[in-house]
């Protein structure tokens, strides 16, 4: 008897063909009807999706969409939409961020200050110029509660989706790193933190163990791609120590690292989580600028956040997060194994002077399509921020007319990133590391933002790979291992 699952399968893969043909634009704006949308079918069965556009891989950067395509998706859109009966008033939902002080480090925060960071973000609907009134629309509001203890065990793993933790340590607590780090990897545990968070392919313990060892100030751990999961498990640790010294006791100080790392317990993380634009995700601000004053989310990020606690007030509602999220049109190639590319598994069939043309290629399209769109810094124009590359081997990287220096060494960068403050400044090394069948190439991008932020340099560094290949001259990226920032 036939599985009548193959078929939906089909399904969902010819609409998710039909929607990468669809301009940034086009997508974003099917994503915010999905999301305005109630979580059930309609009750007309609308046009089928073309057959063509089943033939369309995900990830053509810069392909045009096709306009029967186009048509026949918004037709569906529209339809479905129509079918739909009214929204109804909702129930109001609670947005809980609980600050325990699990070591009496940090200061009693005051119910002033707890209602004045409810209010800041609840301008999130204000802040975003796609959503905008959309958490209120949905009966959303925001909890801020402090409690000097550690939830127990059973408290964690019950937590729901719209609860945020917010764990306060001492990270002078313990006999050495390895014991520090495990009151953390213990809570996580406990919280029921998978192995791999969805969508990442790092082991997050072993991520937090080395940032919680970095001393950063913060480290959080996001819930991932949001599937068919009931709890979306999400932590933030802060070190509380180290917060107590810079803060000395300052409210708006810890006011701004709370909007900050909720940023990231919102599921940015990754390319484009942390910008130089003044705003809350800014990273490494100076102690002075984190007492100033609150700082907003910029316009995307906003977008971004108020999605996620969307779909985590109706965890079952399907929404493709990469249309808005991101904004990049990459798809992530992945089987079972984390890391391992489905393509790169097969050997090259490539002479070597192949090679040598396809890996050119490639390293030039990556190239030109950073500068033009940002897609592996998310910083987009010269204007805007300085990037400079490395590629490795050497031979590949065809220069032409491009008459930047070519950087070997990061203190190279140092004069002009402090000629520029606060201008994001990005060293992006292209390691091309391997062949597969006739087409494609396998490359390491590490990334180091050099930006100076008038005291020290920046120096975060992030390392994703890439699968490449050219498609009627169209550079189609493959993500096999994507960039994760969890730490500030």
């Amino acid at each position: 008897m036939p599985d009548p699952r193959q078929g939906a399968a089909r399904s969902v893969a010819e609409i998710i063909a039909a929607i990468s043909q669809l301009s940034p634009a086009e997508r974003e704006q099917l994503y915010i009807t999905l999301l305005y949308g109630r979580a059930r079918p309609p009750a007309r069965q609308g046009p089928s999706v073309p057959a063509a556009a089943a033939s369309t891989r995900a990830g053509d950067v810069g392909a045009e969409p096709d306009p029967a395509t186009t048509e026949a998706l918004a037709h569906e859109v529209a339809r479905g939409a129509a079918s739909l009966p009214r929204a109804k008033k909702r129930p109001a939902k609670r947005i809980e961020i609980r600050l325990y002080d699990v070591d009496n480090i940090a200061p009693t925060f005051s119910h002033r200050m707890m209602r004045r960071l409810e209010a800041h973000l609840a301008h999130i609907d204000d802040w975003t110029d796609q959503l905008s009134g959309h958490l209120q629309a949905m009966g959303l509001s925001f909890v801020v509660t402090s409690e000097p203890r550690l939830p127990t065990a059973k408290e964690r793993r019950a937590m729901a989706p719209l609860v945020f933790p917010f764990y306060f340590m001492d990270e002078t607590i313990g006999v050495g790193a390895t014991d520090r780090v495990r009151r953390l990897t213990t809570i996580m545990d406990e919280h029921g933190i998978p192995e791999y968070v969805p969508g990442l392919t790092t082991k997050i313990r072993s991520k937090v163990a080395s940032d919680w060892n970095n001393s950063v100030r913060a480290v959080t751990v996001p819930p991932g791609t949001l599937g068919n999961t009931k709890r979306a498990p999400k932590c933030t640790f802060l070190r509380g120590a180290l917060l107590a010294s810079e803060a000395q006791l300052d409210e708006t100080y810890y006011a701004n690292l709370v909007v900050h790392e909720f940023g990231h317990a919102c599921n940015l993380f990754g390319t484009g989580a942390h910008v130089h634009d003044g705003s809350a995700m800014e990273p490494a601000k100076s102690t002075a600028e984190m007492k100033r004053e609150l700082y907003t989310y910029n316009k995307r990020h906003a977008t971004a956040i108020s999605s996620t606690l969307s779909l985590l007030s109706a965890i079952a509602l399907v929404a493709v997060m990469a249309a808005c999220g991101h904004g990049q049109a990459s798809r992530v190639c992945r089987e079972e194994v984390p890391g391992h590319c489905r393509g790169c598994d097969t050997p090259s069939r490539l002479s070597p002077a192949e090679q040598q043309v396809q890996g050119t290629a490639a390293v030039a399209s990556l190239i030109a399509a950073e500068r033009r769109t940002g897609l592996l810094t998310d910083a987009v124009g010269g204007d805007l921020a300085l990037r400079y590359f490395r590629v490795e081997p050497a031979t590949l990287w065809d220069r032409g007319g491009d008459h930047e220096p070519a950087v070997t060494d990061l203190a190279a960068l140092d004069a002009a990133a402090r000629a520029a403050p606060r201008r994001g400044l990005y060293w992006v090394t292209l390691r091309v590391r391997g062949y597969s069948g006739n087409d494609r190439v396998f490359v390491q991008v590490d990334v180091i933002d050099h930006t100076w932020l008038g005291t020290r340099f920046l120096d975060e560094s992030t390392t994703a790979e890439y699968c490449l290949r050219h498609d009627g001259g169209k550079l189609v990226v493959d993500v096999v291992t994507p960039v994760v920032i969890i730490k500030d």
